[in-house]
Formats: structure tokens, C-alpha cells, sequence
């Protein structure tokens, strides 16, 4: 079988994650493939962020799970209610992919 067609069979979601930060190294490693993966027709319009700052990470959940709590949608809310509720599932490190929305346009 063809290597990146087992990859991507063997693929799996994790939500428990090591406390420990990933090296600097490894991220860069990350993000270079990130760079490189496809895209529309090869633009490239993307920006990636990486936060590691705990303090940063638990502002933004909290934004986040109040942002939840008034949106008005039960299932949602219900899932935020928990009193283990982490947006991000307590990873120590986060990727954020954004890309400005003008760019994208005609």
C-alpha cells in the first residue's frame, strides 16, 4: 500500500494530550509542512500562529466558553456547562490558522 495512503488510514483525533511543550524544532517542522500542504491554487493566503503561553490559552478558552454560554444553542451551552470544558482539551500548545478575508476575494 502506498505510504501517504497509510497515513492517512492509520490517522486518529487525540484529546488527551502530554503537558510537556513541543520543542521549538518540532513546531517548525509542523509549520514547514503546513506551508507546503495544497491549497488554492497555491496562494498561500494563510497566516499561522503558535501559542504556548498557559495564561494566554486559558484567557482565550475563557472568552471562548462565554461566548458558548450566549449563543443560545443548547447543545453547545451543554457542552460548555461541563466543569472540565476546554476548548483546546488542555493541549500546551496551539496552532491557530487564520488568513485575511479580503484576500480571498475575485
Amino acid at each position: 500500500m502506498n505510504e501517504t495512503i497509510k497515513v492517512i488510514k492509520s490517522r486518529r483525533s487525540i484529546r488527551r494530550y502530554k503537558t510537556k511543550q513541543i520543542m521549538g524544532s518540532d513546531i517548525e517542522k509542523i509549520l514547514e509542512c503546513a506551508i507546503h500542504a495544497p491549497n488554492a491554487m497555491n496562494q498561500q493566503k494563510w497566516h499561522f500562529t503558535v501559542i504556548q503561553n498557559r495564561d494566554m490559552l486559558t484567557r482565550m478558552v475563557d472568552i471562548i466558553k462565554e461566548n458558548i454560554m450566549n449563543s443560545g444553542i443548547e447543545y453547545l451551552i451543554g457542552k460548555a456547562s461541563a466543569h472540565d470544558y476546554n476548548t483546546f482539551h488542555n493541549a500546551p500548545t496551539v496552532v491557530l490558522v487564520t488568513g485575511d478575508e479580503n484576500q480571498f476575494k475575485g
